[in-house]
This record gives C-alpha cells, sequence and structure tokens, in this order.
C-alpha cells in the first residue's frame, strides 16, 4: 500500500520494528479511538447522574440490599451512590490510558541496529507523529500497562451493570419506583395514587 504512493519508502515500513511491535502500536491506536467515545459517554452518564441526585433529593424510596428492602432513603443518595464508582473510573481511565498509550519500537536488538543508532530519535519522532507516548526506554517489551487498563474497563463495565440492574429492578410493575413514564392507571376508590418517579436516563 506504501508503495502505491511512495515507491522508496516501502522498504522502510519494518525498518527497526517487529511483527508483535506492529500490533501493539496499531492496538494502542485503536485503543485511543475506543476510549474516546467510552469517555464521551461516560462523562454524559456522570453529568445526568448528578443533575438527577440534585433534583431528587428529597425524594423518598426504599433502600435495598440484594434487592431486599432496608431502611428509607432518596433518590438523591441513590443516584450519588451510583456516579461515585464512574466517577472513579473517569480518573483512573485517564491514568491507564496515559501509561498504556505509548509507541512501540526497538525492543529487538536485531530490528533496532537496523536504525543505526538513531532508535531514539526515530522513537520520539515516531510517538511524536502518531500523538503516542514515547516508550520509555528502548527494549520496553512488557505489556503490564495494558493489562492495566484492561481491568479499568473491567471495572467500569460491572459498575455499569451494577446500575443497570437496579435501574431493571427498581422499573418493575411490581415495584414502580422508577419509570421511563407514568402510565394511566385505573382509579380504585378509597386507594391513593402514587406516581413513580420519572427516570431521565431510561
Amino acid at each position: 500500500t506504501v508503495a502505491l504512493f511512495n515507491p522508496d519508502a516501502a522498504s522502510l515500513v519494518h525498518v527497526g520494528c517487529t511483527d508483535q511491535e506492529l500490533v501493539d502500536t496499531a492496538l494502542a491506536l485503536v485503543t485511543r479511538d475506543i476510549l474516546t467515545l467510552i469517555e464521551g459517554d461516560l462523562a454524559q452518564t456522570v453529568q445526568v447522574l448528578l443533575r438527577l441526585a440534585a433534583q431528587h433529593t428529597n425524594d423518598a424510596m426504599l433502600a435495598r440490599d440484594a434487592q431486599q428492602a432496608a431502611a428509607v432513603t432518596t433518590f438523591g443518595l441513590t443516584c450519588s451512590q451510583w456516579v461515585a464508582p464512574l466517577a472513579r473510573s473517569q480518573q483512573r481511565l485517564r491514568s491507564a490510558a496515559d501509561c498504556a498509550l505509548s509507541l512501540r519500537l526497538g525492543s529487538e536488538i536485531v530490528t533496532r541496529a537496523a536504525l543505526q543508532g538513531k532508535d531514539t530519535q526515530v522513537m520520539t519522532q515516531m510517538a511524536t507523529d502518531l500523538q503516542l507516548n514515547t516508550p520509555s526506554f528502548a527494549g520496553n517489551s512488557s505489556h503490564d500497562d495494558a493489562v492495566v487498563l484492561a481491568c479499568e474497563l473491567g471495572l467500569l463495565v460491572g459498575n455499569l451493570g451494577k446500575i443497570a440492574g437496579d435501574i431493571a429492578h427498581l422499573a418493575q410493575f411490581e415495584i414502580g419506583e422508577l419509570a421511563p413514564t407514568v402510565a394511566p392507571t385505573a382509579a380504585v376508590p378509597g386507594a391513593k395514587s402514587v406516581p413513580p418517579v420519572p427516570m431521565d436516563i431510561l
């Protein structure tokens, strides 16, 4: 593909770089784009939950332990409890991404020799062009930073799943504390109608 645009550059595509380094660098670029989408959605979710927490500060509801009724709480506090781990995930994801999204180049002495002693300059220039972090040192082939990032994403998914499960439970007909809309119900003589709390994010 490079040769179609620059025949002279085609032979230099793989200089100083192993197959694994190509894959790792491509993965860092794709991961960066995906994280941008995740961070945007996560930031929006955090803002919605914070807004709901402020709007429903005094709206009473039952707290639940393992989905069993416990003490009385408020929907505002429940939203605050949902948003807290998401806000922590925001911070940890940024930190993990800063460490994991690095250029991979020069881990093998044989391939690095092809750079003719200019491996540091080449790595710095490539990292700048690709907008990735410069490797901490030539020959760094560890992947623990990527594993940490994957673990943080796993924690985020778990926290989002917990919130989704809580919302689904509270929106059940027989509980009805949350609902996307308040459905009309038949009037029962002598009974008081208590509408559920509208949930903006459903």
